[in-house]
């Protein structure tokens, strides 16, 4: 395996890979045996879960995420670990470097979040499942939305969340409309406080996503909005998030999505040119 020989010939020619903290190169050894798990539970604490990161355990913590090895493969984990590694004064500084840049000509999206992207552990919204109506409903685990319709299964959405967010539930809106026709339309919304760029500042802003689902499909509603800031070193782990962002419908019997937030916009949800 190409990764795994890159991987040998980076710890022969480095023995001992000078700076890296304690018990890195057990999860270097764990890597080289082909133990992933073993890999990722020694790596990830010291490259995610510490206030002093270990710029070597980030390096061979991201090419895990790179190759999907022991951790759902994610191109935003491994391209923010590449990306902070290469920051530190080690031997695998060029390296990581080169690794980023590479993860940039791939998914060209991730260079601007990649230079920009905050530091904090790695977080997901908690899991939750919603029944939508008869042999209909979606589930949320981890990174995935899953939808379930008339005995069919979707893995519809994998969404890649960031480092140091902080997640509100996920909130379930379903409701009955007239136009175009009499029915019901189900929305998904995620709300997510963004810590700013200059952690020093302790502030955040709290976003708001919303999907539809319509049969088995996934509609990404345009735009992820921000609603409102907080001054702090840890946001709410609640909010009237209603009275700031919400969907509901009109006199006409259409859907609008309503923002009384930072920026404040009211806009129609046209009905998804879908089957359900």
């Amino acid at each position: 395996m190409r990764f795994l020989a890159s991987v040998v010939a980076i710890t022969v020619l480095t023995p001992g890979l000078a700076g890296a903290q304690a018990g890195t190169s057990d999860g270097i050894q764990a890597l080289i045996r082909g133990d992933y798990a073993s890999a990722v539970r020694i790596l990830r604490p010291l490259a995610e879960e510490t206030p002093t990161p270990d710029p070597v355990a980030q390096f061979f913590m991201a090419t895990l995420y790179q190759h999907g090895l022991g951790v759902r493969r994610s191109s935003v984990h491994a391209c923010a670990l590449f990306t902070a590694a290469a920051t530190a004064p080690t031997i695998l500084r060029r390296r990581s470097h080169e690794l980023a840049t590479s993860l940039h000509h791939d998914v060209p999206q991730l260079v601007e979040e990649c230079q920009t992207i905050p530091s904090g552990e790695w977080r997901t919204p908690a899991a939750a499942a919603f029944v939508l109506g008869p042999e209909h409903s979606v589930t949320f685990n981890d990174t995935l939305l899953t939808v379930s319709y008339n005995g069919e299964q979707l893995a519809a959405l994998r969404i890649e969340w960031g480092p140091g967010l902080r997640f509100l539930p996920i909130r379930h809106t379903a409701l009955d409309v007239s136009t175009p026709a009499g029915t019901r339309r189900d929305f998904i919304e995620f709300f997510v406080w963004t810590p700013v760029k200059n952690p020093a500042a302790h502030a955040w802003t709290l976003m708001w996503s919303v999907y539809e689902i319509a049969g088995l499909r996934v509609v990404p509603v345009p735009g992820h909005r921000p609603l409102t800031t907080f001054a702090g070193a840890v946001p709410p782990t609640s909010s009237d998030d209603r009275a700031l962002a919400r969907i509901q419908t009109t006199a006409d019997g259409e859907v609008e999505q309503v923002v009384q937030g930072s920026d404040p916009s009211v806009r129609i949800i046209p009905y998804p040119e879908v089957g359900r």
